[in-house]
């Protein structure tokens, strides 16, 4: 327990001022390879507000790029992304940047790109560390699988590592998710053998009316759960609403950043929060993947991500200054890509 309780500190300490760090790609590109090139960004539903502004950042970073970036809105369904992706391959685009649609949901498109010649980047939906799916020449996303470790972490340094349960939440439509959930797993198991974490899924559909739920029972049937990691922020309204339901004292961790706001105000127990880039600046890197892959013949790369506590959240729930390292983006890009 002793050897536990000094890791999960170094870590979590690390985890904490990870914020100060310079979170930019560190091998420069060329960017002339992309001059004059025609992509196109398929977005899962341009009505997100976080997905609209990928779609802003990835125009603007090809722009920078003295290429062009053709948006098409998914509306949130397969048949509308496929079509999107076909209408790529009609106009013979130079790369397809998927922006959170899962490849699954397109194979066949994606492979029909493939055949085309075209390079598809998987956007914000996969976990680096894995093979890329089939059709997919770059993949650009967080990395959900450190996400959990950030989380159980911090977790056993708060609560101890002497039997602490936890609730893990995923989806099993969700492959990020599922990927965080079997990585709570793994890392619990590794640091606190005694200690026990129990997952409860939904699918994503099902989220606003089934998590409320899901996570009630579980905390009925233990009450002694002492937090609830989240793979993503939206969930955590929901797992609050559970929460308020049962009288539970859990915290919840949370993913990406969007709840710190309601956690300062005390509209939520959010008690740590993994954070990576503002929305504008991840279509920043979705270029940069692209830009690499058309380099490499293939690219996987991760998206950085800070922890966030009471410690260092502060009482601005803005995303730039929560990640202020971010706040010259565009030089930084440009730099690294040797374009003005």
């Amino acid at each position: 327990m002793a050897a536990c309780e000094e890791e999960v500190a170094a870590t979590t300490a690390a985890n904490l001022d990870a914020a100060d760090q310079d979170p930019f790609p560190k091998e420069a590109v060329d960017g002339a390879a992309a001059k004059g090139k025609n992509f196109w960004y398929i977005g899962l539903a341009m009505s997100n507000g976080s997905i609209a502004a990928y779609a802003e950042g990835a125009t603007a970073a090809a722009e920078a790029l003295g290429a062009t970036m053709t948006v098409f809105d998914g509306k949130g369904t397969p048949g509308t992304m496929a079509q999107g992706i076909q209408n790529a391959i009609a106009a013979r685009a130079d790369g397809i940047i998927l922006g959170s649609t899962g490849t699954e949901a397109v194979a066949e498109a994606v492979r029909n790109a493939e055949s085309a010649g075209i390079p598809v980047l998987d956007g914000l939906n996969g976990v680096p560390a894995e093979p890329l799916a089939e059709g997919v020449a770059m993949q650009v996303s967080p990395d959900f699988t450190e996400v959990a470790r950030m989380q159980v972490n911090w977790v056993l340094n708060e609560y101890g590592c002497d039997g602490t349960h936890v609730l893990s939440l995923a989806s099993p439509n969700g492959p990020p998710s599922q990927a965080f959930a079997a990585a709570v797993d793994d890392e619990m198991s590794r640091l606190c053998p005694s200690c026990k974490n129990t997952l409860v899924e939904v699918p994503v559909g099902d989220v606003p009316t089934k998590l409320t739920p899901a996570v009630q029972t579980a905390l009925q049937r233990d009450p002694g759960v002492k937090a609830v990691l989240s793979p993503s922020d939206p969930f955590v309204p929901f797992v609050q609403q559970a929460i308020a339901a049962t009288g539970s004292d859990a915290g919840i961790l949370g993913h990406n950043g969007t709840q710190i706001q309601a956690a300062i105000e005390g509209q939520v127990p959010l008690v740590a929060d993994a954070v990576y880039a503002p929305p504008v600046v991840v279509g920043w890197f979705l270029v940069d993947g692209m830009l690499r892959g058309l380099q490499d013949g293939t690219y996987s790369g991760a998206i950085p991500e800070v922890l966030k506590d009471e410690s260092n959240w502060g009482t601005d729930p803005d995303l730039f200054a929560l990640v202020p390292t971010y706040a010259e983006y565009p030089d930084a890009f440009k730099k690294l890509w040797g374009v003005n």
